[in-house]
């Protein structure tokens, strides 16, 4: 029994000094100025298809991942039902933690204006309002503002010629408290 105990604080030990993740640090250049930064690209060995770079100088940062919606969206912004081909990406700029923009990304069987009115109502019973809208024959696009809570989701669906699919965006972005 000791000794089962002692290989296990040894395992625990060993699996606590393993990262998650993996790391490599490299260098890329400003095509414009030639003015070179290090960024680390890390991609997560966890099966959860996520990658981050990271710019070293400034802290700002891109992740990609796949399958669901950002933590950062609203609990009240749920995923269109029959959503596929899921992937999200949000974008921070290293200087404030509630200064982040997050997009999801999917593909739907639904006609556009379908996907956006199902956002549009989702987000009036949360205080959004709508601040412009436009529809462009297979595009349509909304954008929806919380005054209160300093909140906007831009969504734009996209009907894919020669395909029965609509491919989505949903922007998210929360106003930086100032």
């Amino acid at each position: 029994m000791r000794k089962l105990s002692i290989l296990s604080v040894a395992f625990l030990a060993i699996l606590g000094a393993c990262s998650p993740k993996v790391e490599k640090k490299i260098q890329v250049t400003n095509p414009e100025n030639g003015e070179k930064t290090e960024v680390a690209v890390s991609k997560s060995l966890l099966g959860d298809k996520e990658t981050t770079i990271t710019n070293k100088k400034d802290g700002s940062s891109l992740t990609v991942k796949e399958g669901s919606l950002p933590s950062e969206f609203p609990s009240y912004i749920t995923l269109y039902q029959g959503a596929k081909n899921i992937a999200t990406l949000q974008a921070n700029d290293g200087k404030d933690t509630e200064n982040k923009v997050s997009m999801v990304t999917f593909t739907t069987n639904d006609a556009a204006n379908k996907v956006i009115d199902f956002y549009s109502k989702q987000l009036a019973a949360n205080g959004y309002s709508e601040k412009g809208t436009a529809n462009m024959g297979s595009m349509a696009m909304t954008s929806l503002i919380n005054e209160k809570t300093e909140e906007a989701l831009q969504i734009v669906a996209t009907k894919a010629e020669n395909k029965d699919e609509t491919a989505v965006q949903l922007i998210f972005a929360k106003q930086p408290k100032k």
